[in-house]
């Protein structure tokens, strides 16, 4: 039986604070809540699910096109991406995105094992979210995305 299971914003959050037996792993983050921005892929990450399922097209637009809503004020702490053993041994870090300083943080994971990702971004909000307030992208690739 395949039953993956997906965490976003704070299902992604959540899912890292339980892997890494961490619960203070949380920090602040500013330039995160209520905008598009662009995620960067990290090196060697071709093999994934996720990115063998992601189109060139759309993952060069991806990087350029502000297509991922982002609403959150905290994030993981980056560097415990490569400190705690927990989340190294369990999860691929796929995607990155800046905070408003320019400061690198995970945005997108995959478990090794198990069918399980997390995103810290909002990819359901592009096709189903049209409120004025909410600076969500609507183009075609940001839905496609979706």
């Amino acid at each position: 039986v395949y039953f993956p299971l997906w965490g976003t914003c704070e299902g992604y959050q959540m899912i890292t604070m339980l892997i890494s037996q961490n619960y203070s792993i949380m920090i602040p983050v500013s330039g995160g809540e209520n905008i598009a921005k662009n995620i960067f892929y990290y090196q060697n990450v071709e093999n994934t699910r996720i990115m063998k399922a992601l189109p060139e097209t759309l993952k060069s637009r991806t990087q350029t096109n502000n297509l991922s809503f982002f609403e959150h004020h905290y994030t993981p702490d980056p560097q415990q991406w490569t400190l705690n053993e927990n989340l190294i041994s369990n999860f691929t870090t796929i995607a990155y995105t800046n905070d408003a300083e320019g400061n690198p943080y995970v945005a997108l994971i995959e478990a090794k094992e198990y069918p399980i990702f997390g995103s810290q971004f909002h990819p359901e909000k592009n096709p189903f979210i049209w409120l004025d307030y909410e600076h969500i992208n609507h183009e075609f690739y940001s839905v496609l995305l979706a």
